[in-house]
């Protein structure tokens, strides 16, 4: 009972750093201090199981995997095939409804802080002139970019996941691949229940070209599922490729 009292009151110092504007990093680092506090410590094997924490090749892998999840969305941002992809989504879809949540589908593809500030006009203005409320926008907005977090390995959370379980990134996309199709399914019959359908005709010709922008997409997704690839690998040639097309050096598309 001690025990949960002392976690219970760590949690609860950390969320009051939090609403206090504490930076996330320097809150958990005081958490963590005051853990020492209250609990036994020996240090010397924290130090070591630290240590062979940080030379781990998990450690590695995981370190690069996160870094190159971040470059790979700034490179797609900077040559311009974020915009190409959601273009393509509304050349591509013809089915007022799937037009709507293309954009939130696409922007939830990169893990990006304020993907929401980005995705939330496309919603409204995708779904002018309809009886979608201000609720139902945010709730479009919203759902339809986290089903990537269960199946996508360019998300952070999926990777450690992978690395803390144990279980191949590759097995555990196919496990929650059901999970996704549920959620997506869910949220489509909640949130267009009450919309009227509209389709509009599209040429052969559109549909290539706008295929063609999610290329980058694919040779992340293909060599990780398909061939058990390093996701790093796969990234740092992905973006060597986008380098290669966009005629622009590395330095240009590394955000750091």
């Amino acid at each position: 009972m001690i025990d949960i009292i002392k976690i219970f009151f760590i949690f609860i110092f950390i969320l009051f750093l939090l609403r206090k504007k504490i930076n996330i990093g320097y809150a958990l680092l005081a958490g963590a201090s005051l853990f020492i506090i209250l609990y036994p410590f020996n240090f010397n094997k924290t130090f070591h199981a630290l240590f062979n924490s940080l030379i781990s090749h998990t450690t590695l892998n995981l370190l690069f995997s996160l870094t190159l999840i971040k470059s790979f969305e700034y490179s797609l941002r900077q040559t311009g095939l974020m915009q190409k992809m959601t273009s393509a989504t509304q050349t591509l879809v013809n089915n007022k409804k799937f037009s709507i949540i293309s954009m939130p589908l696409i922007i939830g593809m990169l893990p990006s802080l304020g993907g929401a500030y980005l995705s939330a006009p496309m919603v409204d203005s995708a779904t002018k002139n309809t009886s979608i409320s201000k609720e139902e926008k945010a709730f479009i907005n919203y759902w339809y970019r986290h089903p990537w977090e269960l199946i996508l390995p360019l998300y952070p959370g999926i990777v450690l996941a992978s690395a803390v379980s144990g279980v191949s990134l590759r097995d555990l996309i196919l496990l929650n691949f059901p999970i996704a199709v549920i959620f997506f399914t869910i949220g489509f019959l909640l949130s267009m229940e009450n919309l009227k359908n509209e389709k509009k005709s599209i040429n052969s010709r559109d549909i290539y070209n706008s295929l063609l922008s999610f290329i980058p997409i694919l040779l992340v997704l293909l060599p990780v599922i398909i061939f058990k690839i390093d996701l790093s690998i796969t990234l740092f040639l992905n973006i060597l490729f986008l380098c290669f097309i966009s005629k622009k050096t590395l330095r240009k598309l590394f955000p750091y």
